[in-house]
């Protein structure tokens, strides 16, 4: 689901970087620290690294981030991140060189002089500095961004490989680096969003030349697209894309839903009411990715990237149903060696009775006939941790949503896989141990909404939590438990907003304190 280019062989790019750095100030200790904790082959390069990548303008707040999961955390500049790592290879290479006492003098260490091979000294030139091309001129005769004349511009068309349109690619071939930019015909014939990606590729084109204005020992470039995908009519589903030498996988940049009618940016609240977006479909999206994650064996990153970090689009199945797909690309639910997550969610009916009457026709739709969004699906993912709560709680009480066809469970493993395969956490009550206070609530129309008062009802073995407004109610049927550790059942909630009810199918996961 991203804008695919020519295969390239990829080289890493090294810097002219002073070598051989000494041990940093105590106050760096920390970051020194996290480095070592990471680069088990070569920690003694730690030092070296830190130090040449602050010459090249690598922040310790990147540093800190590329140190403890390769930018995934804090996510960094392409730019950044081609420099970090240009100076991590050379000073691993030094420190490895130096672990095995090789160095100019003697780079055949244990060989006695008398029998080393006698090879001439070639000392190569130094490059002489080329000053930043400026941003002036005329645009060139072939490319559609500006650059000064005397820059050589290749243009040819590349054949999609994910059955999307024919992109064209233009090479710029500037005196240090090649600046790729890419668009497909769908891109160009939409003039507002034509305009936003030639600004966006001019912003990037400014970048490195800024960063690359002396040669390197290896040519850098880069890859800049824009390309369309899962379409749907007037609305273009849009994928920003760009990739270096240092990271030739296609790093996600954004993503866009453009109306072509309008010829202007929308968003996806503006195709579907904010309350089931905000609620079903965060909420599935979540759910599946977790799902997703532990079938992969991953299951340890519970994070849910937020929409505007993923490529929306459509899709239309193999039984004629049309689904959402949501893409999240590498370094965005998880590690490079990750990949890409891909999560498809059936356009149901209650999907279809959420979009607004101004778009309702491009899915068959009368429209007038759009219906109330019910409570459930106005119901939105509950986080164990910020924002909702204050840290993960020890002692917490989860209620998911029911999957359809549930079943009769028959023990606690029962219910844990209904649970991997829930709607996702409607409901959570807990707190610390030892702690004073409990976080209780629900997420609804996108809104973390507290639910301070608890009324026990003992005849039904339920809790009552509500406000003046809201309240929500766990009726447990089939129980298990397990002594000193927690409880697990199938049951009904009872949710109310404003005199409107509704009952939901739930499980529920209890861990006690201990």
């Amino acid at each position: 689901m991203m804008m695919q280019f020519r295969s390239v062989l990829v080289a890493t790019t090294i810097l002219a970087l002073p070598v051989g750095a000494g041990a940093l100030q105590s106050d760096d200790a920390a970051l020194e620290k996290l480095c070592r904790s990471t680069e088990v082959t070569a920690p003694d390069s730690c030092p070296c690294t830190i130090t040449n990548a602050r010459a090249v303008n690598v922040s310790d707040r990147d540093m800190q981030s590329l140190f403890t999961d390769d930018g995934h955390s804090n996510p960094v500049d392409q730019g950044v991140y081609g420099r970090f790592w240009q100076v991590k290879a050379q000073c691993i290479a030094e420190a490895t060189m130096a672990s095995m006492g090789i160095s100019a003098d003697n780079p055949l260490p244990g060989v006695p002089a008398n029998m080393r091979p006698q090879m001439p000294q070639v000392v190569p030139p130094t490059p002489a500095p080329v000053a930043p091309a400026a941003q002036t001129g005329s645009a060139s005769s072939k490319g559609v961004l500006s650059v000064p004349s005397g820059v050589l511009v290749e243009t040819r068309a590349i054949q999609s490989n994910i059955g999307g349109p024919d992109i064209t690619e233009e090479t710029y071939k500037f005196a240090n680096f090649d600046f790729i930019f890419g668009y497909d015909q769908a891109i160009a014939d939409n003039p507002g969003l034509f305009y936003k990606a030639k600004q966006r590729g001019q912003k990037e084109l400014a970048e490195w030349q800024k960063t690359y204005d002396r040669p390197e020992r290896i040519r850098p470039y880069t890859q800049h697209g824009w390309s369309t995908y899962g379409s749907l009519d007037r609305l273009l589903t849009v994928s920003v894309t760009g990739s270096t030498n240092n990271r030739p996988q296609g790093q996600f940049l954004d993503a866009h839903l453009w109306d072509s009618q309008l010829d202007r940016e929308i968003g996806w609240t503006d195709v579907f009411d904010t309350r089931i977006w905000n609620g079903k479909v965060r909420r599935q999206y979540c759910a599946s990715l977790q799902a997703e994650r532990i079938e992969r064996g991953t299951e340890r990153n519970t994070s849910c990237p937020d929409f505007d970090q993923l490529l929306i689009g459509f899709e239309q199945g193999d039984a004629g149903q049309r689904n959402l797909v949501f893409s999240a690309l590498a370094y965005i639910a998880g590690s490079y060696a990750e990949g890409p997550y891909d999560v498809k969610m059936l356009l149901d009916d209650s999907l279809l009775a959420a979009v607004k009457p101004e778009y309702r026709s491009i899915f068959g739709l009368s429209e007038n006939s759009s219906s109330a969004i019910s409570l459930v699906d106005r119901l939105g993912r509950v986080i164990l941790g910020p924002p909702h709560f204050k840290q993960p709680p020890d002692c917490v009480e989860e209620i998911y949503l029911a999957p359809d066809n549930a079943g009769s469970p028959r023990s606690i493993e029962d219910i844990q896989a209904l649970i991997v395969r829930s709607g996702g956490l409607i409901f959570a009550t807990g707190g610390m141990l030892g702690v004073d206070g409990r976080t209780t609530g629900l997420v609804l129309d996108g809104r973390f909404r507290s639910l301070p008062n608890s009324e026990y009802h003992p005849e039904t073995k339920s809790n009552r939590y509500s406000t003046s407004s809201i309240s929500f109610e766990y009726f447990p049927k089939t129980e298990y438990t397990q002594v000193s550790y927690g409880g697990w059942s199938v049951g009904e909630a009872v949710l109310s907003v404003n005199g409107e009810a509704a009952r939901i199918p739930a499980l529920s996961q209890f861990y006690q304190c201990t």
